[in-house]
């Protein structure tokens, strides 16, 4: 298990012989080639990666918020 917990790019190797994937990689990035996997997937990437970024902002400043409130009310 990796434990990176944002928006990235994951490689990997498909067999098509029997069906199985293999890791390669993982970046924290967008790659170069990204407008290649836009084009296949019909995803934009740089849009989807800062809104799962904006996601995980929102929900750490929504357990923030939470935690302060039960730290006063001890």
């Amino acid at each position: 298990m990796v434990g990176y917990v944002s928006a990235g790019t994951l490689e990997y190797l498909y067999n098509e012989d029997d069906e199985t994937f293999h890791f390669l990689e993982l970046n924290p990035r967008l790659q170069v080639e990204h407008p290649c996997t836009e084009m296949v997937a019909d995803v934009n990437l740089p849009a989807a990666q800062l809104q799962v970024n904006l996601f995980m902002l929102i929900y750490a400043n929504c357990i923030y918020s939470v935690s302060q409130k039960k730290t006063r009310t001890l």
